[in-house]
């Protein structure tokens, strides 16, 4: 997805206040302005980064949302991010999954905008789960099922969807984005199988989020680092944390929370010849699913690695990789 270029919105003029404030880092997070959609009245105020604890407040709550104001400021300034206070991460995920749900059967409705609709709702629910308290969970892990359903209900009706994937703009590094992208290609590529379903969908998807769950336990400097740059004792704990995952999601009790979904959580860094971990499997002790996932992992990991589209990711890793036009 490209950016907007400065000629395609009218000179930036702005009728409102703008404020420049100092604060934390981290009591923020972001979504890309390309795909923020919002009801015409704002419900909290957006920001965009200035520098290390800097903001500049550029919308307030209760003003009325202007695309292409903000559009403007991404084209002018070169940003590609605002800026909320985490605090309203909840509400902008509820009104994200009622967004979803309503524009899913309506074909005016472009692919892009469903796809930006669901990627900021997907990639912020994994957010919350990170910063949560343990006790908040069995309701997270209920909600992130609900999402998966509306998730899974999109993909069910939404053709081209395989194609617009594989030439989407390489995906960022973080847990989030690449959880999202895992369970998205798991799905489209199992849509391909006799077996199909939206069940399955379902538990391709929450898998996918919640597989990297096991991480929150770490340092927070060990959580940005990637495998290769671990040393000795990082990577141990690194292996650790598919298990941990399992561990931390099994003994919720929650419904939806299935075997096949806790299963593929233990094994989407298991490999088919045994090099994978955290115990070393082979294709035989291996679920079907969770071998699509590890596949699709990897497929985005390489797309984040190499700064390639996911399609020529794919062609990287299987020169014979061809992109088709496929219903899903």
């Amino acid at each position: 997805m490209s950016n907007p270029k400065s000629a395609d919105y009218p000179k930036l003029v702005v009728s409102r206040q703008e404020e420049e404030i100092e604060a934390p880092d981290q009591g923020f997070t972001c979504v890309r302005i390309a795909e923020l959609f919002s009801p015409r009245k704002l419900a909290f105020d957006l920001y965009l980064r200035l520098g290390e604890g800097s903001y500049l407040r550029v919308f307030r709550a209760g003003e009325n949302f202007d695309e292409k104001e903000l559009r403007a400021y991404e084209a002018e300034r070169g940003v590609r991010y605002v800026y909320f206070e985490k605090s309203n991460r909840a509400s902008f995920i509820a009104s994200s999954l009622a967004l979803l749900k309503k524009i899913t059967p309506l074909a005016g409705v472009p692919l892009q905008t469903k796809f930006g609709v669901t990627r900021n709702l997907c990639e912020l629910y994994v957010q919350t789960l990170f910063d949560a308290d343990n006790e908040m969970l069995p309701e997270l892990v209920k909600e992130g099922r609900e999402i998966c359903s509306a998730v899974a209900a999109w993909l069910q009706a939404q053709p081209g969807l395989e194609r617009f994937l594989f030439e989407l703009e390489y995906s960022d590094a973080s847990v989030s984005a690449q959880a999202f992208l895992t369970g998205i290609f798991a799905c489209v590529m199992a849509n391909r199988f006799p077996w199909k379903s939206r069940r399955m969908n379902e538990n391709l998807l929450l898998a996918s989020l919640l597989a990297d769950l096991g991480q929150k336990i770490f340092p927070r400097e060990l959580q940005r680092l990637r495998p290769k740059r671990m040393n000795a004792q990082q990577k141990r704990e690194f292996k650790r944390h598919p298990e941990d995952s399992y561990l931390m999601l099994s003994g919720l009790g929650v419904e939806g929370l299935n075997e096949t979904v806790l299963t593929i959580i233990r094994e989407h860094h298991e490999y088919c010849d045994g090099s994978g971990f955290p115990k070393a499997l082979t294709a035989d002790r291996m679920l079907q699913l969770s071998k699509l996932v590890v596949l699709c992992g990897d497929l985005v990991r390489a797309s984040s690695e190499f700064l390639l589209p996911p399609g020529e990711a794919a062609k990287m890793m299987f020169p014979d990789f061809k992109i088709v036009r496929a219903h899903v």
